[in-house]
């Protein structure tokens, strides 16, 4: 009966695999934290934001755009605040009620 082969790691591949993982995660681009933005407050069925403009700045982005109530301004500022990165909301968002419905 044979042996069965066993492998082990040379210490050099097993110590350039344990400093990897020490290494700090690369930083999120804000391009991509502004479409994960922008994502979120379009996958939530409660808001309507017309003209939404999502812009990064410093530890968060700035929210720009139109919604139809207070509570949707809230509601906008907390939904990006779920998003990884973003520490602040700038909230530039205006509220305009919808029109009224035509008979």
């Amino acid at each position: 009966m044979s042996k069965p082969a066993t492998t082990t790691a040379s210490p050099d591949v097993a110590e350039a695999s344990v400093s990897a993982a020490r290494q700090p995660c690369a930083e999120v681009s804000p391009h991509r934290i502004e479409e994960e933005v922008r994502r979120c407050l379009a996958a939530s069925p409660q808001l309507r934001i017309h003209s939404l403009v999502v812009r990064r700045i410093d530890q968060g982005i700035c929210l720009q755009g139109v919604v139809d109530s207070p509570e949707s301004t809230r509601d906008a500022c907390s939904i990006a605040r779920t998003v990884s990165g973003v520490d602040r909301v700038l909230n530039r968002l205006m509220v305009a009620p919808s029109a009224p419905a035509r008979n």
